[in-house]
């Protein structure tokens, strides 16, 4: 009788978030590779907006964040890339709003 052995288990693969294909992040990743002697899968994405929206979401989503955080006053409040993207368009209108109410401009 033979027996079956679980096989030891292999990490998972290291990803590289870029705002796209054959940009600054882009080849950096990829020479970070070489000299590493690692593989990243490379996720490109359409701009920096959507990149880090979800990076902001994925640190959020950790422990040690959140409490470092928490211990210096703040509140983190995790959200679904859809759920930020919805809260940054509205802060957005608060604060053009209220940069046009108090005549903000560049000079003052």
């Amino acid at each position: 009788m033979q027996t079956l052995t679980k096989p030891p288990m292999t990490p998972p693969p290291l990803s590289d978030a870029t705002s796209g294909v054959g940009n600054p992040q882009h080849l950096n990743g990829e020479l970070l590779e070489e000299v590493a002697g690692i593989f990243m899968v490379h996720v490109p994405y359409r701009g920096a907006a959507g990149q880090m929206v979800d990076a902001v979401v994925q640190a959020m989503r950790q422990p040690d964040l959140a409490k470092r955080m928490t211990d210096q006053g703040g509140l983190p409040a995790p959200m679904s890339p859809t759920q930020f993207r919805d809260f940054i368009k509205t802060e957005s209108v608060q604060y053009a709003r209220l940069v046009e109410f108090a005549k903000i401009t560049p000079d003052n």
